[in-house]
């Protein structure tokens, strides 16, 4: 081989070497934008989820906060109306001492009845959403009980089983 083809061939060699180191550093410079950019999407995102997750972080809190305000509410009305409930039963016992008919005993037990009806478990319940049966004393499961309670208007009456015989008691 003659010198100058032998020159040529290393020339050739070379910038053959330097083209593909050359296309190999833009390749990877592609390959670093492309997760350049990727990486920038995934950053996006999570901004997006965490402002998400931020508002729903605050959106819970209020919640709570809503629900402590509530359940705090709640325990005020159960205190106003146990006071309610006492003052009733400290009227209830002032009118039965004053009026002649009552006798104080079986009044303050059929008060104690009915408070035991209408307060399952110490918790109060009212007459809101009872039907007008359930005002007049024929509450549900209590057609075995030997006592019944008849309310109407301001008259209440205690009708014992064994006896027949109404007994006022106001």
């Amino acid at each position: 081989m003659s010198t100058a083809l032998l020159v040529i061939l290393i020339v050739l060699a070379i910038v053959v070497i330097a083209a593909l180191v050359m296309g190999s550093r833009k390749a990877r410079e592609r390959q670093h934008e492309a997760r350049r950019v990727e990486a920038d999407e995934h950053r996006e995102e999570a901004q997006i989820r965490d402002s998400r997750a931020r508002a729903q972080e605050a959106e819970a809190e209020e919640r709570a906060a809503k629900a402590k305000r509530e359940a705090a509410h709640a325990d005020e009305q159960s205190t106003l109306a146990r006071q309610e409930r006492r003052a009733a039963e400290d009227r209830h016992r002032q009118a039965d001492q004053i009026d002649p008919d009552v006798d104080e005993d079986a009044a303050a037990e059929e008060r104690a009845r009915r408070f035991e009806r209408s307060v399952p478990g110490s918790g109060l319940q009212s007459d809101r959403g009872t039907d007008e049966s359930q005002r007049d004393g024929a509450y549900n499961g209590d057609a075995a009980r030997d006592d019944e309670v008849r309310v109407k208007g301001d008259d209440l009456r205690v009708e014992d089983d064994e006896s027949q015989q109404p007994q006022r008691s106001r």
